[in-house]
C-alpha cells in the first residue's frame, strides 16, 4: 500500500501531516511525498526531515491531478495494491487505514472508500457527497454537523472527497 501526499510550498502543513502518519498502526505501507515544483526549498527541507518517506521532484507544479498521477504511477509499478491520496493539510488519526482497508477488500463492488473527515473546530468536513445526475449539482449532506449527531455507519456515497481516498489498484 502507498499513501500520496502532494507538497507545494507548503512545509509547515506537509511536516505535520508526515508527522501523523508515521504513528499510523498499520503494518506494510509506504509513503510517497510529490513535491509539485515548489519554489520555496520544502520539498528538499522535507525529505532531509522525513528520511523514512519516498520523494518525487516535479519540475513544475502539475496540480492536484497531474501532480498526484506521477505519483500513482510510481506506486502501482512498484506493485501496491491500494493507493491513499492524502492531501498535505491533513492530519490522521493513527487507526485510520483499518477500516478503510476492510471496507475496500472485503467489498468486491467497491473500488474507493474515504474516511469521515473533521475540520480543526471537530465539525464534519465530509462523510461523502451526494451529486444530482440531473442537475449535476453536489454536496456535501453532513458538512459543518456535530459528528456525535450523525449515522456515523458505512454508507454508499456519490462521490469521495480528495483530501483523503483509498482506491484498489484495480481501480
Amino acid at each position: 500500500m502507498a499513501i500520496l501526499v502532494l507538497n507545494w510550498n507548503n512545509y509547515e502543513d506537509t511536516a505535520e501531516c508526515l508527522h501523523s502518519l508515521n504513528q499510523v498502526e498499520y503494518p506494510n505501507f509506504k509513503v510517497i511525498v510529490i513535491d509539485n515544483g515548489s519554489t520555496d526549498g520544502s520539498g528538499k527541507k522535507l525529505e532531509s526531515k522525513f528520511e523514512w518517506c519516498e520523494f518525487i521532484f516535479n519540475e513544475e507544479n502539475k496540480g492536484y491531478t497531474a501532480g498526484n498521477n506521477v505519483g500513482i504511477e510510481k506506486a502501482l509499478r512498484e506493485g501496491a495494491d491500494l493507493v491513499t491520496l492524502l492531501n498535505n493539510d491533513v492530519i490522521v488519526d493513527s487507526k485510520f487505514l483499518h477500516p478503510l482497508v476492510e471496507t475496500v477488500t472485503k467489498e468486491p463492488n467497491v473500488g474507493a472508500v474515504g474516511p469521515l473527515i473533521l475540520g480543526c473546530d471537530g465539525s464534519i468536513e465530509s462523510f461523502g457527497g451526494k451529486i444530482n445526475m440531473w442537475t449535476g449539482s453536489h454536496h456535501f449532506p453532513h458538512h459543518g454537523k456535530d459528528p456525535t449527531n450523525v449515522d456515523l455507519r458505512e454508507n454508499l456515497v456519490g462521490y469521495l472527497s480528495g483530501a483523503c481516498l483509498l482506491v484498489d489498484s484495480e481501480v
